[in-house]
């Protein structure tokens, strides 16, 4: 009979790591908050959250809830945030980059 392993033992597998969220939200910004590009960077954004709580990085994990959010944001009010938005995305897109540059074991892609 198989058992099965412990859920923190599992390794999500996220194709290009970081860079691949990166771009995703890069062209959220340049597309001027089109639908179908928000919807892809919610969707990795997503995963990346999941893998990290699954992988108990919480710390990482907030960061990604937190780019999670703010890609949900309703269009009508991205209008009154302007840059603001999007240097704040930016400034955690940082910032996950160099805690996971920090944390050796900690592997996305």
């Amino acid at each position: 009979m198989n058992k099965i392993p412990p859920r923190d033992s599992f390794r999500v597998y996220l194709p290009g790591g970081v860079p691949v969220l990166r771009a995703a939200v890069e062209e959220v910004l340049r597309s001027n908050w089109d639908d179908l590009f928000r919807c892809r960077a919610l969707e990795i954004s997503c995963a990346f959250e999941g893998s990290f709580r699954a992988s108990k990085k919480e710390e990482l994990a907030g960061i990604a809830h937190c780019i999670t959010l703010l890609l949900q944001i309703e269009p009508k009010e991205i209008e009154m945030l302007g840059k603001h938005l999007d240097a704040k995305i930016d400034e955690l897109l940082d910032k996950l980059e160099s805690r996971l540059g920090a944390d050796g074991e900690v592997q996305t892609g």
